[in-house]
Protein backbone atom coordinates (compact mmCIF):
# COMPACT_ATOMS: atom_id res chain seq x y z
CA UNK A 1 0.00 0.00 0.00
CA UNK A 2 1.17 3.38 -0.06
CA UNK A 3 2.26 3.47 3.28
CA UNK A 4 4.87 0.61 2.51
CA UNK A 5 6.10 2.72 -0.40
CA UNK A 6 6.51 5.85 1.88
CA UNK A 7 8.20 3.68 4.37
CA UNK A 8 10.91 1.87 1.92
CA UNK A 9 11.27 4.35 -0.85
CA UNK A 10 13.26 7.80 0.33
CA UNK A 11 12.03 10.40 -2.47
CA UNK A 12 14.33 13.85 -2.83
CA UNK A 13 13.98 16.19 -5.64
CA UNK A 14 13.85 20.06 -6.31
CA UNK A 15 10.66 21.83 -6.01
CA UNK A 16 10.08 21.98 -9.23
CA UNK A 17 10.05 18.42 -9.67
CA UNK A 18 7.50 15.97 -9.00
CA UNK A 19 6.29 14.98 -5.86
CA UNK A 20 6.29 10.81 -4.78
CA UNK A 21 2.68 11.48 -4.86
CA UNK A 22 2.56 12.52 -8.21
CA UNK A 23 4.46 9.80 -9.54
CA UNK A 24 2.57 7.10 -6.99
CA UNK A 25 0.17 5.86 -9.88
CA UNK A 26 3.01 5.13 -12.12
CA UNK A 27 5.03 2.92 -9.32
CA UNK A 28 1.44 1.06 -9.20
CA UNK A 29 1.22 0.86 -12.22
CA UNK A 30 5.00 -0.61 -13.42
CA UNK A 31 5.65 -2.70 -9.86
CA UNK A 32 4.23 -6.10 -9.79
CA UNK A 33 3.03 -6.97 -6.79
CA UNK A 34 5.52 -9.71 -5.63
CA UNK A 35 8.43 -7.20 -6.14
CA UNK A 36 6.19 -4.32 -3.94
CA UNK A 37 6.13 -6.82 -0.70
CA UNK A 38 9.85 -7.03 -0.94
CA UNK A 39 9.64 -3.16 0.44
CA UNK A 40 9.42 -4.23 3.81
CA UNK A 41 12.87 -5.89 2.86
CA UNK A 42 14.50 -3.50 0.96
CA UNK A 43 15.44 0.57 1.32
CA UNK A 44 15.06 2.53 -2.25
CA UNK A 45 15.89 5.23 -2.41
CA UNK A 46 15.74 8.25 -5.46
CA UNK A 47 17.71 11.67 -5.58
CA UNK A 48 16.71 14.64 -8.45
CA UNK A 49 19.80 16.86 -8.61
CA UNK A 50 20.08 19.52 -11.35
CA UNK A 51 23.11 18.57 -13.15
CA UNK A 52 24.76 20.43 -16.46
CA UNK A 53 21.34 22.07 -17.44
CA UNK A 54 19.44 18.83 -17.38
CA UNK A 55 19.02 16.55 -14.54
CA UNK A 56 20.01 13.56 -12.91
CA UNK A 57 18.43 10.88 -10.99
CA UNK A 58 20.36 8.35 -8.86
CA UNK A 59 18.23 5.37 -7.50
CA UNK A 60 20.19 3.36 -5.46
CA UNK A 61 18.72 -0.15 -3.60
CA UNK A 62 19.63 -2.10 -0.42
CA UNK A 63 18.88 -5.70 0.43
CA UNK A 64 20.16 -8.27 2.33
CA UNK A 65 23.79 -7.27 1.24
CA UNK A 66 22.81 -6.47 -2.24
CA UNK A 67 23.69 -2.71 -3.04
CA UNK A 68 22.72 -1.89 -6.41
CA UNK A 69 22.92 2.10 -8.18
CA UNK A 70 21.28 3.10 -11.42
CA UNK A 71 21.83 6.54 -12.78
CA UNK A 72 18.78 8.31 -14.90
CA UNK A 73 19.70 11.70 -16.76
CA UNK A 74 17.58 13.55 -18.82
CA UNK A 75 16.57 17.51 -20.11
CA UNK A 76 13.29 17.68 -18.37
CA UNK A 77 12.75 16.76 -14.43
CA UNK A 78 9.41 14.84 -15.03
CA UNK A 79 10.52 12.66 -17.50
CA UNK A 80 13.58 12.25 -15.22
CA UNK A 81 11.00 11.21 -12.30
CA UNK A 82 8.81 9.24 -14.52
CA UNK A 83 11.59 7.53 -15.83
CA UNK A 84 13.09 6.66 -11.90
CA UNK A 85 10.17 4.94 -11.05
CA UNK A 86 10.57 2.50 -13.69
CA UNK A 87 13.58 1.75 -12.75
CA UNK A 88 13.14 1.37 -9.61
CA UNK A 89 10.87 -1.35 -10.54
CA UNK A 90 14.07 -3.39 -12.41
CA UNK A 91 16.19 -2.23 -9.59
CA UNK A 92 13.93 -4.33 -7.26
CA UNK A 93 13.64 -6.99 -9.36
CA UNK A 94 17.81 -7.07 -9.59
CA UNK A 95 17.94 -6.70 -5.53
CA UNK A 96 15.33 -10.14 -5.14
CA UNK A 97 17.34 -12.23 -8.17
CA UNK A 98 20.89 -10.99 -6.28
CA UNK A 99 19.62 -11.91 -2.88
CA UNK A 100 18.15 -15.19 -4.07
CA UNK A 101 21.07 -16.30 -5.95
CA UNK A 102 23.03 -15.69 -2.75
CA UNK A 103 25.83 -14.60 -5.35
CA UNK A 104 28.89 -12.86 -4.06
CA UNK A 105 29.86 -10.45 -7.14
CA UNK A 106 26.52 -9.04 -7.39
CA UNK A 107 26.05 -8.38 -3.56
CA UNK A 108 29.21 -6.36 -3.69
CA UNK A 109 29.22 -2.87 -3.07
CA UNK A 110 28.22 -0.58 -6.34
CA UNK A 111 27.66 -3.29 -8.31
CA UNK A 112 24.70 -3.07 -10.62
CA UNK A 113 25.48 0.46 -11.83
CA UNK A 114 23.94 1.33 -15.01
CA UNK A 115 23.17 4.80 -16.61
CA UNK A 116 19.84 5.52 -18.40
CA UNK A 117 18.87 8.04 -20.76
CA UNK A 118 15.24 9.36 -19.73
CA UNK A 119 12.66 8.12 -21.36
CA UNK A 120 14.48 5.26 -22.83
CA UNK A 121 13.66 2.70 -19.93
CA UNK A 122 16.97 0.89 -19.34
CA UNK A 123 19.75 0.92 -21.69
CA UNK A 124 23.49 -0.77 -21.35
CA UNK A 125 24.52 -0.01 -24.56
CA UNK A 126 26.87 3.13 -25.18
CA UNK A 127 27.62 2.48 -29.10
CA UNK A 128 25.58 4.17 -32.05
CA UNK A 129 25.75 3.16 -35.67
CA UNK A 130 23.88 5.05 -38.45
CA UNK A 131 23.34 4.44 -42.44
CA UNK A 132 22.22 7.99 -44.17
CA UNK A 133 22.22 9.17 -47.70
CA UNK A 134 21.93 12.75 -48.22
CA UNK A 135 22.09 15.56 -50.90
CA UNK A 136 24.51 18.73 -51.29
CA UNK A 137 25.20 21.93 -53.49
CA UNK A 138 28.51 23.22 -54.71
CA UNK A 139 30.10 19.80 -55.89
CA UNK A 140 30.70 20.19 -60.00
CA UNK A 141 27.97 21.32 -62.11
CA UNK A 142 25.25 19.26 -60.78
CA UNK A 143 22.54 21.32 -58.44
CA UNK A 144 22.61 18.86 -55.99
CA UNK A 145 24.90 15.16 -55.66
CA UNK A 146 23.86 12.40 -53.57
CA UNK A 147 26.57 11.22 -50.37
CA UNK A 148 26.78 8.33 -48.46
CA UNK A 149 27.99 7.56 -44.91
CA UNK A 150 28.42 5.38 -42.53
CA UNK A 151 28.74 6.93 -38.60
CA UNK A 152 30.05 4.76 -35.66
CA UNK A 153 29.10 7.13 -32.55
CA UNK A 154 29.67 6.76 -28.16
CA UNK A 155 27.27 8.33 -26.38
CA UNK A 156 29.04 9.58 -23.09
CA UNK A 157 26.09 11.31 -22.25
CA UNK A 158 22.49 11.82 -22.03
CA UNK A 159 22.86 13.92 -24.87
CA UNK A 160 26.25 13.88 -26.54
CA UNK A 161 28.13 11.25 -28.75
CA UNK A 162 31.32 11.51 -30.70
CA UNK A 163 32.03 9.17 -33.50
CA UNK A 164 34.23 8.91 -36.57
CA UNK A 165 32.11 9.22 -40.04
CA UNK A 166 33.16 7.80 -43.38
CA UNK A 167 31.37 9.74 -45.94
CA UNK A 168 32.02 9.73 -49.93
CA UNK A 169 30.45 11.29 -52.84
CA UNK A 170 29.78 8.85 -55.69
CA UNK A 171 29.80 10.97 -58.70
CA UNK A 172 29.78 14.80 -59.15
CA UNK A 173 29.93 15.65 -63.13
CA UNK A 174 32.51 17.93 -64.56
CA UNK A 175 31.19 20.44 -68.07
CA UNK A 176 32.92 22.20 -69.81
CA UNK A 177 30.95 24.71 -72.17
CA UNK A 178 27.58 22.59 -71.32
CA UNK A 179 28.87 18.96 -72.19
CA UNK A 180 29.87 16.83 -69.51
CA UNK A 181 33.75 15.64 -69.75
CA UNK A 182 34.98 14.32 -66.51
CA UNK A 183 33.40 13.42 -63.09
CA UNK A 184 34.65 14.13 -59.78
CA UNK A 185 34.29 12.01 -56.46
CA UNK A 186 35.29 12.51 -52.58
CA UNK A 187 36.35 10.23 -49.97
CA UNK A 188 36.20 11.32 -46.68
CA UNK A 189 36.80 10.14 -42.83
CA UNK A 190 35.32 12.58 -40.20
CA UNK A 191 35.28 12.77 -36.55
CA UNK A 192 31.94 13.84 -35.20
CA UNK A 193 30.32 15.63 -32.52
CA UNK A 194 26.76 15.33 -32.06
CA UNK A 195 24.49 17.38 -29.28
CA UNK A 196 21.03 16.17 -29.53
CA UNK A 197 19.14 17.20 -26.03
CA UNK A 198 15.63 15.53 -25.37
CA UNK A 199 12.33 17.15 -25.96
CA UNK A 200 10.37 14.36 -25.03
CA UNK A 201 10.26 10.89 -24.76
CA UNK A 202 10.82 9.94 -28.44
CA UNK A 203 11.94 13.31 -29.55
CA UNK A 204 15.39 14.78 -29.41
CA UNK A 205 16.72 18.38 -31.26
CA UNK A 206 20.03 19.11 -31.72
CA UNK A 207 23.09 19.48 -34.08
CA UNK A 208 25.91 17.12 -35.46
CA UNK A 209 29.24 18.68 -36.67
CA UNK A 210 32.04 16.94 -38.94
CA UNK A 211 35.44 17.48 -39.72
CA UNK A 212 35.80 15.67 -43.58
CA UNK A 213 39.20 14.83 -44.42
CA UNK A 214 40.23 13.07 -47.31
CA UNK A 215 40.84 13.31 -51.41
CA UNK A 216 38.48 14.06 -54.35
CA UNK A 217 38.99 11.91 -57.39
CA UNK A 218 38.61 12.82 -60.88
CA UNK A 219 38.46 10.82 -64.64
CA UNK A 220 37.79 11.83 -67.66
CA UNK A 221 34.54 10.65 -70.14
CA UNK A 222 35.61 10.26 -73.19
CA UNK A 223 38.49 12.86 -73.60
CA UNK A 224 42.43 11.64 -73.86
CA UNK A 225 43.44 14.57 -72.71
CA UNK A 226 41.21 15.02 -69.42
CA UNK A 227 42.57 14.55 -66.08
CA UNK A 228 42.77 11.48 -64.01
CA UNK A 229 44.23 12.39 -60.86
CA UNK A 230 43.23 12.67 -56.63
CA UNK A 231 43.55 15.93 -54.77
CA UNK A 232 43.43 16.58 -50.72
CA UNK A 233 39.95 17.49 -50.03
CA UNK A 234 38.55 18.97 -46.54
CA UNK A 235 35.74 20.50 -44.97
CA UNK A 236 33.35 21.28 -42.10
CA UNK A 237 29.92 20.66 -41.77
CA UNK A 238 27.12 21.71 -39.49
CA UNK A 239 23.75 19.68 -39.18
CA UNK A 240 21.00 20.88 -37.32
CA UNK A 241 19.27 17.73 -37.11
CA UNK A 242 16.18 16.25 -35.64
CA UNK A 243 16.14 12.29 -34.51
CA UNK A 244 12.37 10.16 -33.56
CA UNK A 245 12.31 7.10 -31.68
CA UNK A 246 13.31 5.68 -28.44
CA UNK A 247 17.27 4.89 -27.24
CA UNK A 248 16.59 0.95 -27.33
CA UNK A 249 19.47 -1.25 -28.29
CA UNK A 250 18.69 -3.07 -31.72
CA UNK A 251 16.00 -0.26 -32.16
CA UNK A 252 16.17 1.64 -35.03
CA UNK A 253 15.59 5.79 -35.07
CA UNK A 254 14.79 8.01 -37.85
CA UNK A 255 17.15 10.73 -38.13
CA UNK A 256 16.52 14.04 -40.50
CA UNK A 257 18.72 17.30 -40.88
CA UNK A 258 19.40 20.09 -42.82
CA UNK A 259 23.32 20.79 -43.54
CA UNK A 260 25.73 23.54 -44.46
CA UNK A 261 28.94 22.61 -45.60
CA UNK A 262 32.03 24.78 -45.64
CA UNK A 263 34.89 23.94 -48.24
CA UNK A 264 38.75 24.28 -46.82
CA UNK A 265 39.81 23.10 -50.16
CA UNK A 266 38.62 23.70 -53.92
CA UNK A 267 40.42 21.75 -55.88
CA UNK A 268 40.35 22.71 -59.49
CA UNK A 269 40.17 20.47 -62.23
CA UNK A 270 41.81 21.43 -65.61
CA UNK A 271 42.02 19.51 -68.96
CA UNK A 272 44.36 20.54 -71.07
CA UNK A 273 43.52 21.94 -74.05
CA UNK A 274 40.18 22.85 -72.39
CA UNK A 275 40.84 25.15 -69.37
CA UNK A 276 39.41 24.53 -66.01
CA UNK A 277 36.17 22.30 -65.73
CA UNK A 278 33.80 21.99 -63.51
CA UNK A 279 34.26 23.24 -59.98
CA UNK A 280 33.88 22.86 -55.62
CA UNK A 281 32.37 25.85 -54.41
CA UNK A 282 33.59 27.32 -51.20
CA UNK A 283 30.09 26.17 -49.49
CA UNK A 284 27.07 23.81 -49.79
CA UNK A 285 23.60 23.24 -48.64
CA UNK A 286 22.22 20.39 -48.67
CA UNK A 287 19.44 17.64 -46.51
CA UNK A 288 20.29 14.85 -44.84
CA UNK A 289 18.34 11.48 -43.75
CA UNK A 290 19.65 8.07 -41.96
CA UNK A 291 18.42 5.63 -39.23
CA UNK A 292 20.70 5.29 -36.29
CA UNK A 293 20.77 1.65 -34.43
CA UNK A 294 21.44 1.32 -30.88
CA UNK A 295 24.19 -1.71 -30.34
CA UNK A 296 23.30 -4.65 -28.19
Amino acid sequence: GARNVDAALRWSAPDACPTLDAVRPIFDAVVPDELREALAETQVSVVIEERGGGYQATIRVARAGYEGERVVEGSSCAEVARSAIIVVSVALADAQEATAAGSEADAAPGSGVLTTDAGTGPQTSRWAFDVGARVVSGLGDAPLVPQLALSALFVGHAWLALGLQLGATPYAPLRHAGERVARAATVTLAPMLCALPAVSERVRVGACAALQVGASLSRGLGLETNLHRARVYSAVSLAPTLVVGRREPGRGTLRCGVEAELRITQPDFVVAGLGQVGRFRSVGFGGTCGVLFFAR
